[in-house]
């Protein structure tokens, strides 16, 4: 049932390497939004299961690092137009053999870290994440973009002086090893090695030793890369739908299936692809118009 056949136009949003695809139902009738309504209602929520609307969330619901906030993290990861940044820095900051178990503590540690490479670094943009080592130490994932052009030997040192100046802070007797051994920095060369680390280490959803936790992971502001918007009408929109759906046969198939059953939705796919597919869409429904090109 391919109910993309039936809308007049939607509007396509290109913000990163994340295509978002918004349908327009004003022009459809009572009937058709019915049908369409019940479908995805249907297909969504199952069969038998009452539709309400999803509740508000309020401060402490939080409860773990759930696969809705997973999708929500990749999601946030491919909303970046890498090809326009300098290549990004995979941290890991880690705690030595005493370590908070306060989560507002710990969680002051990342925010004093940030500040400080604000500082020192100027503009940075990045992505954490809240995880549990094997002792239920917590420790995290940090993907950095960094404007400025840096030496990664010098930008090693500088991460493991200042993560062991926050961590230790307030400590009568230092532990030295940790300033060793507690962090860790590799520079990733491409977008896809980039999603890799993300999905290896910064997307697992079986960490039951930190629960309870508030957020898990974070981004800074100016995160997403905004690059265009624009509509798609009648033809075009079913031209670039089947293009997308075609490309996402092998690399997901179900994101595949939700883009042939209709309905407004976010695919993951190369920023480049996505603005070829866009432009072929509108030069095959123009020269499949039964008035030609003009």
């Amino acid at each position: 049932m391919k109910h993309y056949r039936h809308f007049s136009d939607a509007t396509i949003t290109l913000i990163g390497n994340s295509c978002q695809i918004k349908d327009n139902i004003s022009g459809l009738s009572e009937k058709e939004k019915r049908s369409i309504k019940f479908y995805r209602n249907m297909v969504g929520l199952g069969r038998f299961k009452k539709v309400n609307q999803p509740p508000k969330r309020e401060a402490g619901d939080i409860k773990g690092f759930s696969r809705k906030s997973r999708l929500r993290l990749l999601k946030k990861t491919n909303r970046v137009d890498h090809e326009n940044k300098s290549k990004p820095y995979f941290v890991t900051l880690t705690y030595p053999e005493r370590y908070p178990v306060d989560r507002e503590e710990y969680k002051s540690d990342l925010d004093t870290f940030l500040k400080r490479l604000k500082r020192a670094a100027g503009d940075v943009e990045y992505l954490w994440r809240l995880e549990a080592q094997k002792r239920g130490a917590p420790h995290y994932h940090l993907l950095l973009y960094i404007e400025r052009d840096i030496n990664l030997s010098l930008f090693k040192k500088w991460v493991s002086q200042n993560w062991f100046e926050v961590v230790q802070r307030n400590w009568d007797i230092k532990d030295g090893k940790h300033l060793r051994a507690g962090t860790n920095c590799k520079r990733i060369n491409d977008f896809r090695q980039a999603s890799y680390y993300v999905s290896k280490y910064m997307a697992k959803t079986d960490d039951e030793k930190l629960k309870n936790q508030g957020r898990y992971w974070g981004a800074s502001r100016g995160w997403e890369d905004f690059i265009a918007e624009d509509k798609l009408e009648g033809k075009e929109l079913i031209i670039f739908r089947r293009i997308i759906r075609n490309y996402l046969k092998r690399k997901s198939p179900a994101m595949a299936r939700k883009v042939a059953r209709g309905g407004s939705i976010e695919i993951w796919a190369p920023k480049s692809f996505i603005i070829r597919a866009y432009l072929y869409s509108k030069i095959a429904a123009e020269e499949n118009s039964p008035f030609g090109r003009g």
